[in-house]
């Protein structure tokens, strides 16, 4: 993809932007790890960007793992929405709501749908979760 973020923001606005991400942990392995892939892939120009992220700490599950890459493809189109390419741009041009997003966890999902949701206090992986809230709420802005 375009090092400037044109060519997902192109693909994102024409409908072509395929997005998926899921989460890993093997508590044999380890008890602390856990990660997350990401995967935007342009159906129009068969190009893609693959990313991850890891994580050591106590907090390590299988929900952190899926909530860390729910976080990549958010950033990314955060960045999208920041180049020239995208300044002046009006909400009703970009309409993600036709856009495929494939996550296989509805914890994840529903936050993911609420950004404006109060946490409960005892929410699992609340500092993550607001992260993902943050972003989302950041790239309805944009």
């Amino acid at each position: 993809m375009a090092v400037n973020g044109s060519c997902h923001l192109s693909s994102l606005l024409s409908g072509n932007l395929v997005i998926c991400n899921d989460g890993s942990y093997m508590p044999k392995l380890s008890k602390t790890a856990c990660s997350g892939a990401f995967i935007l892939h342009c159906t129009a120009k068969g190009k893609e960007i693959k990313g991850c992220f890891c994580e050591d700490s106590p907090n390590g599950d299988n929900y952190r793992g899926e909530l860390l890459g729910s976080l990549g493809p958010l950033l990314l189109l955060k960045a999208s929405f920041s180049t020239s390419a995208a300044t002046g741009m009006d909400q009703a041009t970009i309409q993600l709501a036709s856009q495929s997003l494939y996550c296989d966890n509805k914890g994840v999902i529903n936050h993911g749908n609420d950004p404006t949701a109060t946490l409960r206090s005892e929410q699992p992986q609340a500092d993550l979760i607001r992260l993902l809230k943050s972003y989302k709420i950041l790239n309805q802005r944009l």
